[in-house]
């Protein structure tokens, strides 16, 4: 698919993004318009009255990702006035846990803010051959 990144910025809106979710789920091959694998969908939630977003996020999951490795992740952004942020996301892929790491240490550079992963929902886990616990 064309894209690899869809941000659910400020200016939208409940019904816009529940009008995307039909779309979506009406494609034959929802990765005619999303990159199989590859995929994240991005938004804030800046106080309660924003929680429509996080529904949006896991409905998405729900109704459309519908193998894993779907995740529904929550982080936590500290050091404003409004300590109630959220980045919230929806991902498909492959290697979600390092992007995760990486994003959030970038967004605690970029803007000196503290992030914390609050929820993390769905995921795959790997087998790793061999392993040994450390402790």
């Amino acid at each position: 698919g064309p894209f690899n990144v869809i941000i659910i910025d400020s200016t939208a809106n409940n019904f816009i993004t529940s009008a995307f979710l039909k779309m979506i789920k009406s494609l034959e091959d929802k990765y005619d318009l999303v990159e199989k694998g590859k995929f994240i969908i991005l938004s804030a939630m800046a106080d309660k009255s924003d929680e429509w977003r996080g529904n949006f996020l896991k409905s998405f999951k729900k109704r459309v990702l519908l193998s894993d490795p779907a995740v529904y992740v929550e982080v936590a952004l500290y050091g404003t006035a409004d300590d109630d942020f959220k980045l919230l996301l929806v991902s498909e892929h492959d290697d979600i846990m390092n992007n995760l790491k990486v994003a959030t240490k970038f967004v605690e550079r970029t803007t000196g803010l503290e992030s914390e992963v609050r929820l993390i929902n769905g995921g795959l886990w790997l087998m790793q051959d061999d392993f040994k616990a450390s402790h």
